[in-house]
């Protein structure tokens, strides 16, 4: 389903859009996105021919663009906006051409939803089995992408199913269980939807007051954001209880504004509803004339639209009206029709395999928490395991600042080293060549103390050359 926020559901949302879309001229991504806005804008306050007409536009301009997910998308659009007003055929119709192109395209991304859609469908149908399966499958691919609003939705649409078989406490689990995500993702319309779910489960269980809570709090909710559709419902719903406290009166007047509702936003289902619980409330005061024209209108609208499961509450209320307006013969053909689709629905909520599909949706929620604790197993190993990594880049890149510094001093000794060999080779030199000079000089000295004769060699010399003068 589309989910509107309250913030989004004014008229200068809308208007802003639509200039965008007419004067502006965007480009096809933003058609798009302002095309579904405007859709949903209108969805959201119950327009749904205004929300019709803009997701007619976006799906004429993805088919000429060949964009399959807006064209999927566009599908589902215009689907809800058929099943907002109980066309159920035309809605079913546009969901299963969008499910087609997401099998054909492999266009997943709003499989969840279509999903959910159908199981809306068939729920309306009063075919359990087959509405429970695809809330499962819609439920099932939300809890794997994490998508909350998915969830919340598909959740809610379970506990209709059980709420229809009278499994008032696994219902209430199930409406809890969406208004917790609800309330996470400011989801407006749909804590709306889940007040008015509980307050129902409550008025089944007989607690009047604790159902008139919840329903006022959809009201208050609803009558915010604008949601004709939810306030219609609820009206409807607080008629039931005033009838059951015996406040004719009071139910009168709800009955009135949901009906009112209804026909502003084209919902024939939800006039048929309300046209039978008027009929009822008719014949409790005996006013069998009233109560039949009610119950007529009601029916004509179930033969128009196909409404079989409103149809069987018509007839049993036609039945009793003619009775009461002792027109016998026609009391006893409505008797046999109600009978006659009683029986068809109960072969639609065929108990056995709702139970069948109740086990196997218990075993795919386990072998789901086992995927998920795999997954959560396998996610603290990748966690460890990249704690390792780290430790081990961080433990190689110090051992190589190391090397790198070990390999510079290593480096700089061998340059020392051969510095200091050079400069003792070279002192060697020095010392070689200090003792040569130092032995030359000590030779030179011997030869020229060898050629000098000693002075007393002379002395005698002079004297002997003294002696032979004389």
């Amino acid at each position: 389903m589309w989910v509107l926020s309250y913030a989004q559901n004014n008229s200068a949302y809308i208007d802003s859009l639509r200039h965008q879309l007419n004067f502006k001229s965007p480009n096809d991504s933003l058609k798009f996105r302002n095309n579904k806005a405007l859709a949903v804008a209108f969805l959201a306050i119950s327009e749904y021919d205004s929300s019709n007409y803009y997701s007619n536009q976006g799906l004429d301009l993805a088919l000429k663009t060949k964009n399959n997910f807006w064209e999927i998308s566009f599908n589902s659009g215009i689907g809800v906006s058929y099943w907002s007003k109980g066309d159920y055929d035309r809605a079913l119709s546009y969901f299963e051409t969008g499910l087609k192109r997401a099998k054909e395209t492999g266009e997943t991304r709003n499989l969840g939803g279509l999903y959910n859609n159908i199981g809306l469908v068939y729920w309306d149908r009063s075919n359990f089995p087959k509405a429970l399966d695809f809330f499962l499958k819609s439920l099932k691919i939300d809890e794997l992408k994490k998508n909350k609003e998915g969830m919340s939705s598909s959740l809610m649409n379970i506990g209709l199913v059980y709420s229809d078989m009278k499994d008032y406490k696994s219902a209430l689990n199930y409406y809890y269980k969406s208004l917790i995500l609800c309330n996470q993702v400011e989801d407006e319309n749909g804590k709306a939807s889940a007040y008015i779910n509980i307050g129902q489960v409550y008025s089944q269980l007989n607690d009047i007051k604790k159902s008139m809570v919840f329903d006022l709090k959809a009201l208050q909710i609803s009558e915010r954001t604008g949601d004709k559709r939810n306030i219609a419902l609820i009206n409807n719903n607080i008629g039931t209880l005033y009838e059951a406290k015996g406040d004719c009166e009071l139910a009168q007047k709800h009955y009135d504004v949901a009906l009112e509702n209804y026909k502003l936003i084209g919902d024939f289902g939800g006039q048929v509803l309300t046209l039978n619980n008027i009929g009822d409330l008719m014949l409790t005061s005996k006013r069998f004339k009233e109560a039949l024209i009610s119950y007529e209108e009601a029916l004509k609208i179930e033969n128009e639209f196909g409404l079989i499961d409103d149809a069987s509450a018509t007839r049993k209320g036609l039945a009793i009206s003619y009775h009461g307006l002792r027109d016998f013969e026609k009391a006893f053909d409505n008797y046999v029709l109600h009978n006659t689709l009683s029986d068809s629905i109960s072969e639609l909520r065929n108990l056995t395999e709702i139970k069948s599909i109740q086990k196997s949706m218990e075993q795919k929620e386990k072998e789901l928490e086992l995927t998920l604790e795999k997954e959560k197993e396998l996610a603290a190993k990748e966690v460890e395991k990249q704690k390792q990594v780290y430790i081990i880049i961080s433990v190689m890149v110090v051992l190589g600042i190391t090397l790198v510094f070990a390999f510079f001093l290593f480096r700089r000794f061998r340059i020392t080293q051969r510095q200091k060999a050079i400069i003792e080779e070279q002192k060697h030199l020095v010392d070689e060549k200090q003792k040569e000079i130092i032995d030359s000089i000590h030779y030179a000295k011997r030869i020229q103390q060898s050629l000098i004769a000693s002075e007393k060699y002379i002395q005698k010399s002079i004297e002997r050359l003294k002696d032979n003068n004389t």
